[in-house]
């Protein structure tokens, strides 16, 4: 029998489709006694596909396929099996070293270093013996390496037999030096029907069109190629899969010691810790109580620490609660913003006492269960956010308190799915763009849950069409599932109780400066690691910024921790939806809801963080309602009442849930939350067996099985999308805080708003459309006045230079030096003799010319723009300018006048000023858009806008259709046109005509144009006092508008637009 020695998974990036259980699952079906996976380069496969084949009785056989520089000095593989745990230590080494040291090159030099209980293969497809030319010096220079390493491996080299290949070296090296040959059996593809798919993968992983691939292999390495037989070339595969007795296999978790003293005792030390930290939050929390007061108050508290205290010590977690506390303290002596909590792990007491949480779960009534179940053994996992610029520091001083060689990121696989892959098969066959997106958009948009093409060909083929029986949507999936790239995961650092190299295959992406496992999130636990989630949070960082700003501008210090949660000012600004840059609640349905239900109180806000989702949104109506009064208020059992009063009858958290089945039938927390999970995994025989459960837990207690089960169908339903309260209620103080900053401090906020965003210009325009609308202040960016960032500045907010297009924020960073040491520029020549060319270019100077902020210098616009290449001429070895007088630099005096409206577009990446365009369509509209839509009125009728930017966007059921940000008299808006055929192009600037309807579809009430038209000459004739559509857009503005002057050619009119 031929057990196969060589075969790739996915994780040979974009060389395989064969996933884990494919191979695992083939060995199985075939009756296998063994069976190896030999990645390229990286060993990320080895402990799933090792604990699975140990599963099915299959003996694993872990190897790796690594680059090997010859002595012909070509690049070729070798593939190393692994025969005891040394070996398997040795290959981690070479794993690691290949995919984090750029100049590693394995060879003879150096093999020795990795050889040690390992087994060499050489000769098979990409080897040494392939593709080289065939000649007598060639086979010495094979034969005396060969020999070489022979001597290194004794026993242990032998030669791959590919019937494929010209194997005529091989066989003449191997009678020599009488080295054993097996029957090769390499796969890379699951199915021979896969072969042009795998063409294409090799034309995506190196840049290559179809038509001029490198590709030569034949048809004959998919698993259900491999041949079987008797003779020696099949029984020598046994041999050598006999000398293997390694498995890898999964490990309990194994915390790092939190104490330098390693007999130093966790649990009491986590006990002693969360004693003293809750004394001090009850003496803060109760601090105007008398004595007698405050201790009766405090038994509460003091009998759910020791409860968890209890549970934690118990479960051997101790060390767990103390290692996330103490980078936590350690962040915030070096005021580090850190959350107030995130996920279940915010219902935690001794989370509050160690100060990891914020919320007190008492106040808010949350659940320890829900975080952490004595009925369920399972590792607590805590997620802390951490301001975004400063996250990097607490890994740093994790990485030195617990070991450099301790601690490393966690590696993500960019995987091929549908819509992606259609892009990648028309581009390697040359299929034209504007076919291949129509192809594309056939296809659900679903970011979070991409359907796979079988799912597609399943349940979508009427939206498919025709491309669903096409060899295109066959290649396609052929190649799904196949890893594309390898980068880090976005949070994710594992802490190790050993030093991870040599135990633990590693990589480092070229954007991080730590080291990652091989292994991704879930193989991580079963190699005993443990992860901490390490997020970066931009709010935290926009939340500090403002309160320093707060402190230069009003010499006011804000703890917000020290905030109560009954601010009216922050509840109105949620209520009016003026939510741009306020945690969590910026989307139109946050808003809508927000708006609708106009929250009184932080439980409220809780709420709304927690409907807002598939599923519970449909009872954001009924909750409104009955909030105000409008519905009845109906519990299906009384005991219900005191469990579901906070959210007015309805089940909103799974909180809620675990606690109806604690007072219904008797669960224990912990039987509730395994409730929680059983009904969310949706096992039939599980539910059964809970519903038994339930119904007799209630009837016990003296309830009828008939309530019961009416009750346990209630929570059925409500379960499979409750959301975690903890998480809500952590999150809703961040909203809170966000909204409290931005209701007493808006200019301070909008700056570091704006700041945070300096490098989107699409969050910029919204921010700015916001802050219009406040009636706040914009100066226009200015060199001798803006800083390279937003600033506030007499109750104004001040332009930042970088946030201009294609400027760079290190160039104005230096002119803003230049000009705080020299003071301001006084002319062109001024700022150009005072600022090198290493400072800015030409494209630089022309962005900062058509934002117009030279206005200080009073030179047009046009003609600057006009002249660049001539002020760049006069530049001498020093500087940009030589000569003091400005009129040199403009030598060219016929210049076309600029559209300042594509000027602004040029610099801002948007419309900067829209006083001219709104003006006009004053004129125009005869209606307010703006008090249609705030009244949520039915319409259908005729109105005008000017055209800001305009995007292709996609529905979440892939339809596609282009957003417009338009302006008028009224405000800012976003308008959706479902037309395919309508360019996207021709918007941009544009002034439009448009029939707008109104709808309302799951309680939302949207807006989208069934009728679209670019106004224009003829149509502004028509529209405005004979003049053409280009002639208004010349105007040169005087009294506001009242009076205009246009320039079209000979002749100059002036008319009034009252």
């Amino acid at each position: 029998m031929l057990i196969p020695l060589r075969n790739y998974s996915n994780y040979s990036i974009c060389e395989s489709n064969i996933k884990i259980d494919d191979l695992v699952n083939y060995a199985f079906q075939n009756k296998l006694p063994a069976l190896a996976l030999t990645d390229y380069k990286l060993l990320s496969g080895t402990l799933d596909f090792s604990v699975k084949c140990q599963k099915k009785g299959i003996q694993p056989i872990i190897g790796l396929d690594v680059d090997y520089l010859s002595c012909l000095g070509n690049i070729s593989r070798i593939t190393l099996l692994s025969k005891t745990e040394k070996g398997y230590k040795n290959l981690n080494i070479l794993s690691t070293k290949i995919n984090t040291e750029n100049n590693f090159v394995l060879s003879n030099e150096n093999l020795d270093e990795f050889s040690e209980d390992n087994i060499l293969i050489l000769g098979g497809l990409y080897s040494i013996f392939d593709d080289i030319p065939k000649n007598k010096n060639n086979l010495e220079k094979l034969l005396n390496e060969t020999l070489t390493l022979q001597k290194k491996f004794k026993e242990d080299i032998f030669f791959e037999y590919d019937s494929n290949l010209d194997n005529s070296f091989l066989n003449e090296i191997s009678h020599k030096l009488k080295i054993k040959c097996f029957k090769s059996s390499f796969s890379f593809y699951k199915k021979k029907d896969d072969y042009e798919a795998m063409r294409i993968l090799h034309c995506v992983k190196n840049g290559e069109y179809i038509q001029n691939t490198s590709f030569r292999i034949k048809n004959n390495y998919s698993l259900d190629s491999i041949e079987d037989g008797d003779n020696e070339l099949f029984t020598n595969s046994n041999n050598i899969a006999s000398k293997i007795k390694f498995t890898i296999t999964e490990k309990q978790i194994s915390l790092p010691n939190f104490s330098i003293d390693p007999n130093a005792n966790e649990n009491d030390e986590i006990i002693k810790q969360s004693r003293s930290g809750l004394d001090l939050r009850l003496k803060k929390l109760f601090k105007d109580l008398s004595i007698e007061d405050f201790n009766k108050k405090s038994i509460p508290y003091r009998e759910r620490l020791e409860y968890e205290l209890n549970v934690i010590t118990k479960m051997k977690f101790s060390g767990y609660f103390l290692i996330v506390s103490d980078f936590i303290r350690w962040a915030k002596s070096q005021s580090i913003p850190v959350g107030p909590g995130r996920g279940s792990g915010a219902g935690s007491i001794v989370a509050w006492s160690l100060l990891i949480t914020d919320v007190d779960p008492l106040e808010f009534g949350l659940l320890f269960e829900r975080f952490l179940n004595p009925d369920r053994v399972s590792m607590p996992d805590f997620d802390i956010d951490f301001c975004k610029s400063r996250r990097d520091e607490v890994i740093e001083y994790v990485q030195e308190k617990y070991g450099y060689q301790n601690v490393a990121q966690i590696i993500t696989f960019g995987t091929m799915i549908s819509r992606g892959i259609l892009k990648d098969i028309g581009r390697v066959e040359g299929i034209p763009y504007s076919e291949v997106d129509r192809m594309v958009n056939k296809i659900p948009y679903n970011p979070v849950h991409p359907l796979s093409i079988s799912e597609l060909k399943e349940n979508h083929s009427d939206q498919l069409g025709d491309l669903a029986n096409s060899e295109m949507i066959d290649k396609a999936e052929s190649m799904e599932g196949a890893l594309r790239n390898v980068s880090t995961h976005a949070a994710g650092i594992i802490i190790s109780s050993d030093k991870l190299y040599a135990n633990v295959p590693l990589f480092k992406d070229e954007d991080s400066h730590i080291m990652a496992t091989q292994f991704n999130m879930k193989d991580c636990e079963k190699a005993g690691l443990l992860k901490f989630d390490f997020l970066g949070l931009a709010n935290l960082t926009i939340i500090d910024e403002t309160l320093k700003l707060i402190k230069n501008n009003h010499n006011l210090e804000i703890d917000l921790t020290e905030l109560p949660f009954n601010d009216l000012k922050s509840f109105e600004l949620l209520g009016k939806g003026l939510t741009c840059g306020v945690f969590q609640v910026e989307s139109a349905g946050m808003v809508d809801t927000l708006i609708k239900l106009k929250p009184t109180n932080l439980e409220e806000v809780i709420a709304v963080l927690a409907l807002n989702r598939p599923g519970p949104m449909q009872f954001i109506d009924s909750f409104i309602k009955r909030k105000k009064g409008e519905e009845e208020i109906v519990y299906d059992h009384p005991l219900l009442e005191p469990i579901l009063k906070e959210t007015y009858g309805i089940i909103v958290y799974q909180e809620q849930i675990m606690k109806i089945a604690q007072v219904i039938s008797g669960y224990s927390l912990g039987q509730a939350d395994l409730l929680r999970r059983a009904i969310g995994k949706k096992i039939k025989s599980e539910l059964l067996s809970q519903k038994e459960n339930f119904v007799k837990g209630a009837t016990n207690r003296k309830i009828k099985s008939s309530d019961a089960t009416k009750l346990f169908s209630l929570i059925e339903k409500f379960a499979e999308y409750g959301f975690n309260k903890s998480h809500a209620a952590a999150y809703a103080f961040i909203t809170y805080y966000t909204a409290y900053l931005k209701a007493h401090y808006p200019l301070e906020f909008y700056c570091e708003l704006l700041n945070n965003s300096i490098n989107n210009t699409d969050k910029i325009f919204v921010i700015l459309n916001e802050i219009a609308s406040q009636n706040i202040e914009v100066l226009a960016p200015d060199i001798n006045y803006s800083n390279f960032k937003f600033t506030v500045t007499d109750n104004k907010i001040s332009y930042g230079l970088s946030a201009l297009k294609g400027v760079g924020e290190d160039s104005m960073r230096e002119l803003i030096k230049e000009r705080e040491k020299n003071g301001t520029f006084k002319s062109l020549y001024d700022f150009n003799r005072r600022v090198s060319r290493s400072v800015l270019n030409k494209r630089q100077i022309e962005k900062l010319i058509l934002s117009n902020s030279f206005k200080d210098f009073g030179h047009n616009i046009s003609k600057l723009f006009a002249n660049v290449e001539f002020i760049i001429q006069k530049s001498d070895s020093n500087t940009l300018f030589s000569n003091e007088d400005d009129s040199q630099f403009f030598l060219n005096k016929k210049f076309d006048i600029l559209d300042n409206i594509k000027a602004e577009f040029e610099s801002y990446g948007f419309l900067y000023s829209q006083k001219k365009q709104t003006s006009i369509l004053s004129k125009l509209n005869l209606e307010s858009f703006k008090e249609k839509i705030d009244n949520k009125s039915e319409i259908f009728e005729d109105f005008y806008f000017y055209v800001i930017k305009s995007q292709y966007k996609t529905t979440k059921n892939g339809k596609r259709y282009i957003l417009i940000n338009v302006i008028n008299e009224s405000g800012f808006f976003d308008l959706r046109l479902f037309d395919d055929k309508f360019d996207m192009k021709s918007l941009q600037a544009s002034f439009i005509k448009t029939k707008i309807k109104s709808s309302v579809k799951n309680d939302f009430y949207n807006v989208n144009i069934e009728k679209i038209e670019i106004i224009n000459d003829e149509n502004m004739i028509n529209e405005i006092s004979y003049l053409s559509f280009e002639d208004l857009l010349e105007f040169e503005t005087k009294n506001d508008l009242s009076e205009v002057k246009v320039h079209n050619q000979s002749k100059i009119l002036t008319i009034s637009l009252n």
